[in-house]
Parts: structure tokens; C-alpha cells; sequence
């Protein structure tokens, strides 16, 4: 930068004078904390930051989904106690049966649904997970155009963005479907989907 700051007072050219200020207003961006906002297209990111970004990512999906599914393990046996208590109101244990064997068929049956909930979880978590592709393009105008309407066609919606990142967010009942989130650059696009959507996506803005 400084190489350039010389040269900028050395030269006399208008144009090379605009030149060396645009290269220098650039690559202060680049460096500087929340430059990537400013430039038309998303700056590369260094891989510990990346591992980071991706490892939040991981972690705060695993724990959505798991608590979902520990809600629902603990919501299922619950109901069902309801249900039963409500259609047999007067209801006993057979005589031929004690109290410690109902005990212990009872915990049975509950490991096995706790242990088929948390199967269920981590299937999803798994599922779920958001998986990114590159796109690339000629007219960035008409690119949006197509990726919105192929967000909308999986009844996406917009969130809003700030500068060349734009975010859609899931329809209210898929309260466990992570976001599509695009970084639109001036020839290529960064966008990150949940991998069941991976391909409708592909291609509709292929």
C-alpha cells in the first residue's frame, strides 16, 4: 500500500492518479474489518474463520434439532398417558401383573422411544445440514431474478440482505429447514441451501 501511496505522489496523469487511487481504496477495504460489505463482490474469507463459521453453523443446528426431538420424546409418552387416563378413566393394573414388572416394562418402552426419537434427530440433523455451490453468470440482474423466483418455487421467502448477501428463510411449519443464504458477486454467485434443495435449486439458476 505504501509502494502505491508513493507512486500516487509521483505521478501527474489524471488517470493514472485515479488509477492508483482506486487500487489503494481497494486493498484497504480488503484489509480492514467489514470491508466486504462495500466491494461488489464477496470477499474470500481466510479457512480458520470458515472452519469457524462453519463449525456455529453445526453446533447451533445440532442443538435446534436435538432439543425439537427431546421435546417431542418427552411430549409423545405424555399425550399418551393423557389419552389413556381420558379413555379409561377407571382403569387398574391387571392383578396377574406387579407393580416392578409394569415398572420395568414401562422404562422399556421408554428407552426404545427415547432411542428411536434421537435416531429420528440426528437423521435429520444430518439431512439438513446447508451445502453451498457456485454459480456463475452474465447478467446479475437477471441472475437475481432467477434466484428469487427458485427460492419462492420451494416457498422460500425473503429476509432481506445487506450489500450482495441476500437471505430467504423457510416457510413457518419447516421450523427445523435452515436458511438459503446467496453472496452475489458481479459474475458468480456463493450459495449455501439445505441439501435436500441442493439440486432443485441447481437447476432452475443453471
Amino acid at each position: 500500500m505504501w509502494d502505491a501511496l508513493a507512486a500516487l505522489a509521483a505521478a501527474h496523469d489524471k488517470k493514472t492518479v485515479e488509477r492508483l487511487i482506486e487500487a489503494v481504496a481497494v486493498r484497504v477495504v480488503r484489509e480492514g474489518r467489514g470491508g466486504c460489505a462495500l466491494l461488489k463482490g464477496p470477499c474470500s474469507r481466510t479457512p480458520r474463520s470458515r472452519e469457524t463459521s462453519l463449525m456455529n453453523a453445526v453446533l447451533v443446528r445440532f442443538f435446534k434439532v436435538m432439543l425439537f426431538a427431546g421435546a417431542l420424546a418427552v411430549l409423545g409418552p405424555a399425550l399418551t398417558f393423557v389419552v389413556i387416563m381420558y379413555m379409561s378413566p377407571g382403569a387398574h393394573l391387571r392383578s396377574d401383573l406387579s407393580q416392578e414388572e409394569f415398572v420395568r416394562t414401562l422404562s422399556g418402552a421408554l428407552a426404545v422411544w427415547f432411542g428411536v426419537m434421537f435416531l429420528v434427530g440426528f437423521v435429520s440433523f444430518v439431512a439438513g445440514l446447508p451445502r453451498k455451490f457456485t454459480v456463475r453468470f452474465d447478467d446479475r440482474e437477471a441472475f437475481l431474478a432467477r434466484l428469487d423466483a427458485a427460492a419462492r418455487s420451494v416457498r422460500y421467502r425473503p429476509r432481506g440482505g445487506i450489500g450482495g448477501r441476500l437471505v430467504y428463510r423457510p416457510p413457518f411449519y419447516a421450523m427445523l429447514a435452515e436458511k438459503i443464504v446467496a453472496a452475489v458477486g458481479e459474475r458468480e454467485a456463493e450459495i449455501s441451501a439445505p441439501q435436500g434443495l441442493r439440486r432443485k435449486l441447481e437447476k432452475k439458476l443453471v
